[in-house]
């Protein structure tokens, strides 16, 4: 076989192996992303439109991998307790060398009920629940090829010049659940700007490897919107593939 037909043929062969190989790490990071933390509904009638880059720096299997993920997120409340809202995010994988694949992931239709509010308690408590579309490609690594769903619940309080939470959240992909996922997540973010949080996400099934993600970060008000913009370092923290991120976000409310 000639080197050039060689090489694409391995092109090919990568193409179609290796997502598959780093699919339980990539659907693991897919809800390592939710920000659910955010127990503070949106007003009723209120809405807000969010969308967010990732870039990461992967080493997997020895390959050099960059990955980019644009995600947009639209929120809704209907009452001054409920919201709901809907999430989509498009992937771009390039492994150094040999090529690049570009697919959307899995759709997530989500609602969140604040149970109790800070106003008349000493905290906020909310409950929500998940519903995710198979719009991912599941042979690539972006998709599970089903309808699933979730639930979570989230706690914070204001302590200023912070409002600190914690969420738990558990996916369930399957009736068996072995390719179900628990998430959760603790955070601090302070009136003057900074943002801190812990992220970790596991297979629900035992002795199943987990990941465990730093994020430090800022934000700001951008002037002549209301809105705000954030910037952040992803630091992996369980030795995993992962060897370095930034996010960049910005959410308008109207």
């Amino acid at each position: 076989m000639k080197p050039q037909l060689f090489r694409n043929a391995l092109y090919l062969l990568l193409l179609c192996i290796l997502p598959v190989s780093v699919t339980e790490a990539k659907t693991a990071e897919r809800f390592l992303y939710r920000h659910i933390s955010d127990v503070i509904t949106l007003d009723a009638a209120q809405q807000e439109l969010d969308y967010r880059f990732w870039f990461e720096d992967w080493d997997i299997g020895g390959w050099d991998t960059r990955v980019i993920r644009n995600e947009l997120t639209y929120r809704r409340g209907f009452s001054d307790r409920l919201e709901v809202g809907v999430d989509a995010m498009y992937s771009s994988v390039c492994y150094v060398g040999w090529g690049s694949t570009s697919v959307f992931n899995d759709t997530d239709l989500y609602a969140k009920y604040q149970v109790i509010s800070e106003e008349d308690q000493p905290v906020t408590f909310a409950v929500g629940g998940r519903l995710f579309a198979p719009t991912g490609k599941e042979s690539r690594g972006f998709g599970v090829g089903e309808w699933y769903s979730g639930g979570f619940l989230a706690l914070s309080k204001k302590i200023d010049p912070w409002r600190i939470g914690a969420s738990f959240g558990r996916t369930y992909i399957d009736e068996t659940g072995w390719r179900s996922y628990n998430n959760w997540q603790v955070g601090a973010r302070s009136d003057f700007g900074l943002n801190l949080e812990l992220v970790g996400s596991e297979a629900a099934r035992p002795g199943s490897d987990h990941r465990l993600l730093g994020v430090v970060g800022v934000w700001w008000p951008t002037e002549g919107l209301d809105a705000v913009s954030q910037l952040g370092l992803l630091i992996p923290m369980d030795g995993s593939d992962m060897n370095l991120g930034v996010i960049f976000s910005i959410g308008v409310t109207f």
